[in-house]
């Protein structure tokens, strides 16, 4: 593009855009509107939209939330200008999508805009290049050369706009002479040139003179007085052979300046370049040694904590040594300690040091085995959340195997396990379910065709116990729903079976039975249970009572309670959503609470049920966003514990490749800040859904009769 003349100014767009249309928000502020942008409507997408922002993929659900949200936090606070920083801290999803969104909004000014007034007379005298596409922007010679202007757009998109001439000031005679003059007497200084000639700027002086063709504008009129017509003509030729020279003078210097002028600001940009690879590769090898220095700091943790154990388990055992043997001679031995307060550190422990100091001597192993001594270590255990996250999975040979990961340091370690059971036997022909866990024990159910085998495991003392096998009543029922827990009252653990078959459209059957751990027979329940369709999630247990959701064709999805004790059910009313669409649910234990988890279009909220059975006791908690790598593919997922500074680790489950394979991830969502952090938990191929269990010393043999 050619450089620009001195004789070319701006015409400001002003004069000819259409006053814009004023609003006012919700706060009082007024917010300016441009006409053109009179189409934006919250609740549709216009034409221009679908033409400017082409995205077949996109969801246009989620278009009309990014533009919405992002207009909305401009009108919040109209006077100040929002950056693309800003929306995307306060915003979530793909920032692609989002800022194509951003840069279209303000392209329309829907927002950041600001009209502003014509152009003064000191702004009007520059070289400008301003854009048809924005009326408001406008840009000297120098920067559309350099390609200051927004990102996305190109040089084509801008327009060269002539300089009026009404805004410049023409040479007079004298000035010329001046001009002349002064350049006779300082040469190319043109500081001292400009100094000379009143009024004038030295830029100004050089476009002047590079104007002048030294030819008959340089004579003088016909009636001057003039010694001779040869002196007239040496003297002009005189003249012209000095203002020839000068002139030349003057174009090399300018030129020198010019190639020196892109040679320092090549040298400046590559002297930057280097300053800013030296720095990235600083900042990266930073980050690999700090990376590097945290693990080295998780295993120096880690085997510090298993010193700090195995010391621990010595000074017991000493100690329990000591206090139990008879003394021999006074003053060598440690002071007696009664059998109570050993008993009552004891049961405070782990139930892996518990383990190890079972095999110490008869005496603790006799201790730790007692009934009495195992239900009180139960209580404090879940007090002082001993809790493990159980993962059952398929291998590669699509054999079952188990991860089990302490809750207090699942960003750190786990545990791999096989099942109780030789996995490989039941290759291919069934899977793993777990149906639920009481007390630190997991009932799993094994399907098998036509029958179902179930396992008690207590994951954390690796011991195990298979009990009857539940037969399908006929092949006409679909399937069997179990639940696992805990009748407080006579101190047994029972089993529930519901069966469900389809006897017509939409209405289905179903049959209920209990099995009492420890004996050989199933209980028929009688009565229908309130349930109407087999889409389940597993029973949790709370308060003595079994809890799932029964989904029913005409959408009235109620909780379904089933008390243990008196074996009796019951419906729940769901929490009161405030006319929110809820589109499905997922219950859960949290804080030993019932737990609902909504699922909506956009995010996820957490409900819990304060007072088991009191349906005024709902309290929604939080909201959990989807954690979105592709905002149009989302993970949605469900709550698995609470920490005690109030962070939920939660199971995201999402569709991928079109609906071809289901992807799994734990994350740790921090709902104050907002945070999400993915422990660092190796990928274990196909899980099924994970159970939080509490550690604890209960075996499932000692639950059932040795003539079982």
């Amino acid at each position: 593009m050619a450089t620009s003349t001195p004789n070319r100014t701006v015409e400001s767009p002003s004069s000819t855009e259409t006053p814009p249309k004023p609003k006012t928000s919700s706060d009082g502020n007024l917010i300016l509107v441009p006409s053109h942008s009179r189409w934006f409507s919250w609740d549709s997408i216009h034409e221009c939209e679908i033409r400017n922002i082409p995205e077949s993929s996109k969801n246009p659900r989620v278009y009309k939330y990014y533009r919405n949200s992002i207009v909305k936090f401009f009108r919040f606070n109209p006077n100040r200008k929002i950056t693309f920083t800003d929306v995307r801290k306060t915003l979530v999803g793909d920032v692609g999508s989002i800022r194509r969104v951003f840069d279209f909004l303000e392209d329309w000014g829907l927002i950041n805009y600001h009209p502003s007034s014509s152009l003064s007379k000191s702004e009007a005298a520059s070289n400008s290049t301003e854009s048809p596409s924005l009326n408001n922007m406008t840009l000297c010679v120098r920067c559309f050369i350099c390609g200051n202007y927004r990102i996305g757009m190109s040089n084509t998109e801008f327009k060269r706009v002539e300089i009026s001439e009404e805004t410049k000031k023409e040479w007079t005679e004298e000035e010329t002479l001046n001009l002349l003059e002064a350049i006779t007497n300082f040469g190319d200084d043109w500081k001292r040139v400009s100094h000379q000639v009143v009024g004038r700027t030295d830029k100004e002086c050089v476009a002047r003179f590079l104007e002048l063709p030294f030819g008959d504008q340089l004579k003088p009129p016909v009636d001057a007085e003039c010694e001779s017509e040869t002196d007239w003509k040496r003297q002009d030729a005189s003249v012209t052979s000095d203002g020839g020279n000068a002139s030349d003078s003057i174009q090399g210097s300018l030129l020198d300046a010019n190639l020196q002028l892109e040679k320092e600001e090549s040298d400046v940009e590559k002297a930057i370049s280097e300053v800013i690879e030296v720095q990235m590769k600083n900042i990266q090898d930073k980050l690999i040694n700090f990376e590097d220095l945290d693990v080295l700091m998780e295993k120096e943790r880690q085997q510090l904590e298993q010193t700090k154990s195995l010391f621990f388990l010595d000074q017991l055992n000493l100690l329990f040594r000591k206090t139990s043997a008879p003394t021999t001679e006074e003053g060598n031995h440690l002071p007696d300690l009664p059998f109570e307060l050993v008993a009552e550190i004891l049961c405070r422990l782990p139930v892996k040091l518990l383990v190890q100091l079972r095999c110490q001597s008869k005496s603790l192993n006799t201790l730790i085995s007692d009934p009495i001594f195992v239900k009180k270590h139960l209580r404090l255990s879940t007090k002082s959340h001993h809790h493990q996250l159980i993962i059952p999975y398929l291998d590669n040979k699509f054999v079952s195997r188990v991860n089990s990961y302490p809750i207090n340091s699942i960003m750190s370690k786990f545990t791999k396990q096989d099942f109780p059971y030789d996995g490989k036997h039941f290759k291919g022909e069934s899977y793993h379910n777990i149906v639920g866990s009481c007390n630190g024990i997991i009932c799993l159910a094994l399907a098998l065709p036509r029958r179902s085998e179930l396992v008690l495991w207590n994951p954390t003392i690796r011991k195990f116990k298979r009990l009857l096998y539940f037969e399908t009543p006929s092949d006409a029922y679909d399937s069997t729903l179990f639940g696992f827990g805990y009748d407080h009252i006579i101190d047994v653990y029972k089993i529930l079976a519901v069966s469900f078959y389809r006897c017509g459209k939409n209405i289905f059957k179903t049959q209920a039975r209990v099995n009492t751990v420890g004996t050989n027979s199933w209980r028929m329940i009688h009565g229908e249970l309130p349930l109407s369709i087999g889409r389940y999630e597993s029973m949790k247990f709370v308060r003595g009572a079994l809890n799932w959701i029964a989904y029913r064709f005409e959408g009235d999805n109620s909780v379904i309670s089933f008390d243990l004790v008196n074996e009796s059910c019951r419906e729940l009313l769901q929490p009161d959503y405030g006319g929110e669409s809820v589109p499905a649910v997922i219950l859960s234990v949290l804080r030993d609470c019932l737990c609902i988890f909504a699922l909506t279009h956009q995010f996820s909220s957490v409900w819990l049920m304060k007072e088991y059975g009191n349906e005024e006791s709902w309290t929604k908690l939080f909201h959990v966003p989807y954690m979105e790598e592709d905002p149009f593919h989302p993970f949605h997922g469900k709550p698995l514990w609470i920490f005690e500074d109030d962070k939920v680790l939660m199971e995201y489950t999402s569709l991928q490749n079109r609906n071809t394979s289901i992807s799994k991830v734990l994350a740790i969502y921090d709902f104050k800040s907002g945070i999400i952090k993915c422990p660092n938990i190796s990928k274990a191929g196909v899980w099924n859904d994970p159970e939080v269990c509490t550690e604890s010393l209960i075996s499932p043999e000692s639950l059932i009769s040795p003539d079982f």
